[in-house]
């Protein structure tokens, strides 16, 4: 019984460690391509966002007519992550700087949580001056 245990904890590891990367590395492709669809396919159905002075909660589809916007008037040079962690409870987060014109940059947070049939979306993004 004690090994079954085990094992079915290391198997839940194992989900978390290869299901949040994909999405943290979706995310990140999908930021430094601008690509406000491919974004929000990694998002829950309803998100917390933030963008400067602009916030609430979206559905998805929403949140892509938003982001679109955003990354029309401010197209990415680049991207990246500068932080990444996570809770006890085992949400993910992350911190990026988010680079566009010449050389003006925004900071972007996001939230990952484990939702319904055990996959991780993002549940926050919030983009600001950095």
């Amino acid at each position: 019984m004690l090994v079954l245990v085990a094992l079915a904890g290391m198997l839940a590891i194992a989900n978390t460690v290869q299901t949040t990367p994909s999405v943290m590395n979706g995310v990140r492709d999908a930021i430094k391509a601008g690509n406000s669809r491919e974004l929000t396919r990694h998002f829950n159905d309803m998100v917390e966002l933030t963008i400067l002075d602009k916030s609430g909660n979206y559905t998805k589809e929403q949140a892509t007519f938003v982001l679109k916007e955003f990354f029309d008037k401010n197209p990415p040079s680049s991207f990246s992550f500068i932080h990444q962690g996570a809770s006890g409870d085992g949400t993910q987060y992350a911190i990026g700087r988010y680079a566009y014109g010449s050389g003006s940059s925004y900071r972007i947070f996001m939230l990952v949580k484990k939702g319904e049939a055990n996959t991780y979306k993002v549940k926050l993004l919030n983009i600001a001056e950095e």
